[in-house]
């Protein structure tokens, strides 16, 4: 773990320069030392999703980390992001709903913060997306 650190905090502080491009290549590198490592995967779709050019690529990873580490919440919530912008309304709510099934209560703090496009709110399926995070935000305890 100590060979990816330095590769971790680099790619970390280019991310919050906006430098995305250099960011992905340093995520990349730490990949290469650690593929299955799913936190840097996460980070990697994210520079890919921040880039707006990379969503499939962004997916496709995200995927890999599901299968690494099945039911993690934020991959779900990552992945959504990817599915959005690719313009999969449908595949992102399906993402979003399995997000919130594996914690809903960290899931209502979650989704309004990575999910602002409100196409994603539109019409029925949006109102009881809405109405599902509402209910879970008013009626779940805090693991």
């Amino acid at each position: 773990m100590k060979k990816l650190e330095p590769w971790i905090t680099l790619g970390t502080a280019f991310m919050k320069a906006g430098n995305f491009d250099q960011a992905t290549k340093t995520f990349e590198k730490a990949l290469d030392l650690a593929p299955e490592s799913v936190p840097i995967i996460l980070l990697l779709a994210n520079c890919l999703l921040a880039k707006k050019e990379s969503a499939k690529g962004a997916e496709l990873l995200l995927r890999k980390a599901d299968w690494l580490e099945p039911d993690q919440q934020d991959v779900w919530v990552h992945l959504g992001r990817a599915l959005i912008a690719q313009g999969k309304l449908e595949e992102a709510d399906e993402a979003f709903r399995h997000a919130i099934d594996i914690n809903p209560v960290r899931a209502t703090m979650l989704l309004p913060l990575f999910c602002p496009q409100p196409q994603i709110y539109e019409g029925e399926a949006g109102r009881r997306f809405v109405q599902q995070l509402t209910s879970y935000a008013t009626t779940s305890e805090v693991d």
